[in-house]
């Protein structure tokens, strides 16, 4: 009780300092070049790099092929030497060591060394006018450079060099990060990733900076399964270290960029055929050429360059179509939209005349009309197997469902490619998983167990059997064992590997890659506080959706005439964000959702609430179930023909919790409690409830326990990065705020939901 007085106290303190102070704190690193250098042998020459001063402290981050002991270090361009590395007990990976000169001790160094990947090495043409910071510091990646590059085995034998005829930043939202990803397109066509393949030599490679969470394989897993489950397009990747200008930038992901080409997306390259005819025509800078502005026949509004020389026909090359997000990713010239204000940018031809740009924008909304009638278009009676390559999608739409894609058929980075000649789309290759893998809606964690979304692309593909009975069955073939037996097991594929092997892989580079960056707290991921919690996290949310999908998908779960709901509740403060989604394919449609609360929690039961449902079916049903988190319900059918559902469920979020005259209900469950931390009851006893209460006020508050289903301090500042400079390191303090300061304000009801899937009763009379 001594102890509740007096953080009740602290608490007050902290609060008396305001909270934008917290707010606005922003904790700044400051990262220069050292003078300290190393000199490195590779297979025929040597490459040299700078050590890196981290507030003060100097690191040197070494390759996987670097030998300690070999190497020839200059400070200031004196000769010295690194004395012996002792491990260091706190660090990870971290040896500590001094430099000297003769005997004298010049200055403290940390050093670490990656393991197991390769090392690419870009090199300036001119680092002094047009080194990194030239190409980091613009707004839009809008500065570019020559280079040069070498790609070291961690044999030191290096693999692959030359020049870079330009190297520039890329990406939209990760552009912003401190972190940057970049582009660069080589002189001479090369197998950087040494498929073996004649077919995968090219230009133009990406490296993605994998900045949104500590675990660095987002992306990584998603192309590989792509490649696994037979979409051939799609990017292969590996994990690099980088050394710009000798300096050590991180753990990045190689890969190809998207594009049509040989090895890449193999369809006729329609650019290269404006290009040619351009410059017969007398036009070598397509660029200076304007833009104008034209319409569809179904209203839609396209942008196209003007005076441009064409073909007759407008079909004679492939397109390749990117959804965008105006006023956010949208920059390209040529872009169209959809009758649903749906925004597509053109990326081949990157230069499209007014009868291209009338053509693709046309194509694409007659193949989506297709989609929304279920499956044959209205108007040229084309079905879903004529506008679309079936099986390819499906096996798109999986990924993108699986993995829980935020961008994917909604925002941006989703492919469509026509090729020559054809009026069937197949789909472009995957691209962009940053924001997949557990993702934070307005802060709130959405659950594993929920599809996609209920609008936009991904809702049309699924009013198509052919669609939904694709994906059934691929995911219950090929997609549902590659995660049960080698992601989430110990097995491996051709490409893919289980998510322990991925995490050995690159171990020692993360390491080096998570002194020199922070992930970037976005309030995007459900973080961990650390990179285990994060590898948890990660493998929970794989396995649970997996698993749901398993459950959704099944070829014969529900019959014909079943109405399938799902119904989750975001309870913990807010009684506005309980809600329904229906099943994608559903054959009814969700009219309108209304809940009320029924009982208030008293300190033996949770708040009971009601929820009351209407549903429009889209024909006439001869015996409806309506099937709502698994559980058949009553219904009735109105006399308009709606199906009425009423249904009762609890909140878990709360009751009352008596502590001392204190409610300390919103932080603590006695039963929440024991089932998280077991041992309590050793300690407490299995019959004394007030014993156990006390324990976790005077001691699992100090150790970040969990006392109910939503609240966890360590989770919250994970999340919620700021609160350190308010709260500290002291987990009690989370506690006391939240429950007497923090429940109403923003800063904590953003941050706190989960998402629980209530067992449902019916209400029906």
């Amino acid at each position: 009780m001594k102890r509740f007085l007096r953080v009740l106290l602290t608490v007050l303190l902290v609060c008396l300092m305001g909270l934008c102070a917290a707010e606005e704190y922003v904790e700044e690193r400051v990262i220069t070049v050292s003078p300290l250098r190393a000199v490195l042998s590779v297979t025929g020459g040597r490459v040299e790099i700078c050590a890196t001063e981290i507030d003060g402290e100097t690191w040197l981050f070494l390759p996987a092929f670097a030998a300690p002991d070999g190497m020839a270090l200059t400070l200031d361009g004196q000769r010295v030497t690194l004395g012996e590395l002792q491990p260091d007990e706190e660090l990870e990976g971290v040896s500590s060591t001094q430099v000297f000169s003769g005997s004298e001790t010049l200055m403290d160094v940390r050093v670490m060394q990656s393991a197991n990947l390769r090392t690419l090495f870009l090199i300036s043409d001119d680092p002094v006018n047009e080194g990194r910071e030239y190409i980091d510091n613009c707004a839009k990646h809008e500065n570019a450079t020559t280079a040069s590059m070498m790609l070291v085995g961690d044999d030191a034998s290096v693999d692959h060099s030359g020049a870079i005829r330009k190297l520039r930043g890329r990406g939209n939202g990760t552009w912003v990060n401190p972190k940057k990803p970049y582009q660069f397109k080589l002189e001479d066509r090369k197998d950087l990733l040494d498929t073996g393949l004649d077919s995968e030599r090219e230009r133009t490679w990406v490296l993605l900076a994998e900045a949104s969470g500590r675990n660095l394989v987002h992306n990584r897993i998603v192309l590989d399964m792509a490649l696994e489950l037979g979409l051939s397009e799609t990017s292969h990747s590996e994990h690099v270290d980088l050394y710009y200008d000798g300096e050590y930038r991180g753990t990045y992901l190689l890969t190809e960029k998207v594009e049509i080409g040989t090895g890449r997306i193999n369809e006729t390259d329609y650019e290269e055929m404006v290009e040619i005819w351009n410059e017969q025509a007398g036009t070598i800078d397509l660029t200076a050429l304007a833009v104008g502005e034209g319409a569809n026949r179904f209203g839609s509004t396209f942008h196209y360059i003007e005076d441009l020389a064409e073909a007759a026909s407008p079909d004679v090359g492939a397109y390749l179509v990117e959804m965008e997000t105006a006023g956010s990713t949208l920059s390209d010239r040529c872009w169209f939209q959809m009758k649903d204000q749906t925004v597509l940018s053109v990326k081949n031809p990157e230069n499209a005349s007014k009868s291209m740009m009338d053509y693709i924008s046309t194509r694409l909304q007659e193949a989506r009309d297709t989609l929304e009638n279920g499956g044959v278009n209205p108007e040229t009676g084309r079905t879903v197997e004529e506008d679309f390559d079936v099986d390819a999608f499906a096996r798109t739409l999986l990924l993108q469902e699986l993995s829980y894609n935020y961008d994917g058929f909604k925002y941006s980075s989703t492919y469509f490619v026509l090729p020559e000649g054809s009026k069937r789309f197949k789909p472009g290759p995957v691209w962009d998983f940053d924001l997949a893998w557990r993702y934070l809606v307005n802060g709130l964690n959405d659950d594993a167990r929920a599809f996609k979304e209920n609008g936009g692309w991904m809702q049309a593909f699924y009013q198509c059997d052919a669609f939904v009975q694709a994906m059934k069955q691929i995911y219950r073939d090929e997609l549902y064992p590659m995660v049960q037996n080698i992601l989430l097991g110990d097995g491996v594929g051709e490409y893919v590997k289980s998510l322990s092997a991925y995490a050995e892989e690159i171990d020692a580079s993360r390491l080096m890659n998570e002194v020199l960056w922070q992930p970037v707290q976005q309030n995007r991921y459900l973080f961990g506080f650390d990179y285990e919690q994060e590898q948890a996290l990660l493998r929970q949310f794989i396995a649970q959706r997996s698993q749901w999908l398993n459950e959704a998908l099944a070829e014969d779960a529900y019959g014909a005439d079943d109405v399938v709901l799902y119904l989750s509740g975001l309870y913990a403060h807010v009684d506005e964000i309980v809600h329904v989604q229906a099943r994608p394919w559903n054959n009814a449609s969700l009219r309108s959702f209304t809940w009320e609360q029924v009982s208030e929690a008293d300190e033996e039961n949770y708040a009971v609430w009601q929820a009351e449902i209407f549903l429009a079916p889209h024909e006439e049903l001869s015996d409806p179930r309506v099937i709502i988190n698994g559980c058949e319900v009553d219904h009735e059918v109105t006399d308009d023909g709606l199906i009425r559902v009423l249904v009762t469920f609890e909140d878990p979020s709360y009751r009352p919790v008596d502590y001392y005259g204190d409610d300390i209900g919103w932080i603590y469950n006695y039963d929440v409690y024991i089932e998280n931390h077991p041992e309590v009851l050793d300690i407490c006893g299995e019959d004394d409830p007030e014993a156990v209460m006390d324990y976790f006020c005077d001691e699992g508050m100090y150790e970040d326990h969990q006392g109910n289903a939503f609240f966890k301090p360590s989770a919250v500042l994970a999340a919620h990065p700021e609160l350190e400079y308010m709260l500290g390191d002291d987990w009690s303090m989370y506690y006391w705020d939240y429950l007497y300061y923090g429940r109403e304000t923003d800063k904590w009801t953003r941050y706190m939901g989960q998402c629980f899937w209530p067992e449902v009763e019916s209400a029906l009379e």
